[in-house]
């Protein structure tokens, strides 16, 4: 939208250019294009049309109203991020949750390897973080707003904590926890750009994670849509009816 209204404005504004210098100059203009050999262009300048005020109040008028409209729309989607960011912030920072992120926070990995896990609170979280994923891939809400404001700090350190688990359960389910992947991979990016440290520790640990270097390694990092969207294309399809039983 802001594109097609930049260069709508552009267009506009050199029609009226035009329509100006023809204004107080048409006969030098037509007497230019006439000596050049430009005929057509010639008889288009010099018509009475391009000398009327409606030309300019049309210009103004439809610039006018495009402006307006992208001020109405910026101005929703800001209401809309606002509300959106509000009902999430609650919801995130809401006492199921924090208890859920607290327990995340304190799993090792003999815990995933020993099955001593809660996946309802671990879900719980996914869910969650998958739907401020989607929310910001569909620019619902502002990416920077969403990482700053909201969960950059929590997807980074609950993508260490729980990567082994969503690997598997993507294996054995198939649709798992992409969004939030995707989502988990545009903050690291936004930190690492920003040279900005995010440190985790493990509740009894003495030695802090720098995360945004950590999940940059192949064994941590997330993967983008566009690289999750390339990696379901490419995988190969299982043939489930060689899988059924005839009775």
């Amino acid at each position: 939208m802001k594109r097609i209204l930049i260069s709508t404005t552009c267009i506009v504004f050199i029609i009226c250019v035009f329509a100006a210098l023809n204004y107080f100059f048409q006969q030098d203009f037509v007497n230019f294009f006439t000596e050049i050999g430009w005929g057509k262009a010639a008889d288009f300048v010099s018509r009475s049309w391009w000398n009327s005020l409606p030309i300019f109040i049309l210009a103004i008028g439809v610039l006018s109203s495009m402006w307006l409209t992208w001020w109405q729309v910026r101005e929703a989607r800001l209401s809309t991020n606002a509300r959106l960011i509000i009902e999430i912030s609650r919801e995130l920072r809401g006492e199921d949750n924090i208890n859920s992120l607290s327990y995340i926070y304190s799993l090792r990995l003999e815990h995933f390897k020993e099955g001593k896990i809660q996946v309802g609170k671990i879900e719980h979280v996914i869910n969650r973080l998958s739907m401020l994923g989607v929310l910001v891939a569909k620019g619902i809400i502002y990416e920077e707003l969403a990482i700053k404001s909201l969960a950059g700090t929590t997807s980074l350190r609950c993508w260490y904590q729980l990567h082994p688990y969503i690997k598997q359960t993507q294996t054995n389910r198939g649709y798992f926890g992409e969004d939030f992947e995707d989502f988990t991979r545009r903050s690291l990016d936004y930190f690492k750009d920003a040279n900005i440290q995010v440190l985790f520790s493990i509740e009894g640990d003495t030695n802090k994670i720098d995360l945004v270097i950590k999940l940059q390694e192949n064994d941590f990092l997330p993967r983008s849509k566009e690289e999750i969207e390339r990696d379901r294309k490419i995988k190969p399809k299982t043939d489930h009816s060689k899988n059924q039983t005839t009775l």
